[in-house]
Formats: C-alpha cells, structure tokens, sequence
C-alpha cells in the first residue's frame, strides 16, 4: 500500500484509519514507524478541521466527573439537604434565639398586662406587643416555668 501524503475528504480518512491500524505495532527507529508518526500527524490535522471538539462547559464536565465516579447529582446536595422544597431548613448555628423557644421551655416569661385605659395616658396597646412591656413597671409579672413530672418508680 502506497504511503498517504494527505487526507483530503472522508474516504481518504478512513483509509488513513485502517493503514495506521496495520503499524500500530511498528518499532521505534524503523521506517514503518516514521510512517505511523507521519500518518498520525495527517489524521490529527484531518480531525481537528472537520471533527472539531469544543471545550466542556462547567456542568459538562461535573456531569462526567459524576458519571465517573457513579454518583447521581444528589450527591452534590449537602447532607441535611434533599430534593424535597419542604425539607430545606439550614444547618443550625449556635443555639435557638430566646424568642424561638416554648414558653414553657423559659426560665422566666414576662407578660405585658394592658388595658382599655391607662395611666401614662398613652393608647393601649395589644398583648404581645414590645411597647407592651414598656409602658410602666407594674403591669410586668414574672411567671416559672412548671417543674418536670416526677419519673416512675420502677
């Protein structure tokens, strides 16, 4: 078979292919082998013309990675985190906020006592409401949390 001094169309390509096959096993320092180093350099130069390939894009090749590792995209989710919309709640950082807790779960509660009339002559407010507790000393009362039930005896 003559050597291929260039590859012009897709027949010549295949031909380049299935010749390059034939000296793959070709030892270094022989002719055979400067022909592989020259046929491969024609094909390279043939393909990188008409079989362009693009560079990946990011998710591409997090796609590929996964896929390499046989993992799903669940795996890139953080461990509290699911697919479920309802269930995304935030890791939590430090303790809960006071106001977060159960009354119940407080050492002391403070209540803002309000009504239709008041003394400061200014308008009543709603319970719950922060300018509630502020309006003057004596509607505050502090409450205890009850103690736990005593366990069984066994």
């Amino acid at each position: 078979m003559p050597p291929i001094t260039a590859i012009n169309n897709a027949a010549d390509h295949d031909a380049a292919l299935e010749q390059l096959g034939l000296l793959m096993d070709a030892r270094e320092g022989t002719p055979e082998f400067a022909e592989l180093l020259a046929l491969t350099q024609l094909i390279v130069e043939y393909e990188d013309i008409h079989y362009p390939i693009e560079p990946p894009t990011l998710a591409g090749a997090i796609e590929v990675r996964l896929e390499d590792l046989n993992l799903s995209t669940a795996a890139l989710l953080p461990p509290r985190m699911t697919r479920n919309p309802q269930s995304r709640t935030p890791p939590s950082i430090g303790p809960p906020p006071p106001w977060s807790t159960p009354a119940g779960n407080r050492s002391a509660t403070i209540t803002a006592r309000t009504s239709a009339t008041s003394t400061s002559g200014r308008p009543p407010t709603k319970p719950g409401n922060p300018a509630a507790a502020c309006s003057t000393p004596s509607t505050l009362t502090e409450t205890k949390p009850t103690p736990p039930p005593e366990p069984h005896p066994k």
